[in-house]
């Protein structure tokens, strides 16, 4: 999960998350979360 607010490092959460062969979901607020971690897990 990346926190996009006011964060600068969206590159550097890519790399990461296509190195560890992860993947990555951006949240913009408390309530993106949860629909985040549903489709991150889904598959």
């Amino acid at each position: 999960l990346l926190q996009t607010d006011g964060e600068h490092d969206t590159p550097l959460a890519h790399d990461l998350a296509r190195l560890g062969h992860g993947r990555l979901a951006p949240v913009h607020t408390h309530r993106d979360v949860a629909p985040a971690l549903n489709r991150l897990l889904a598959g």
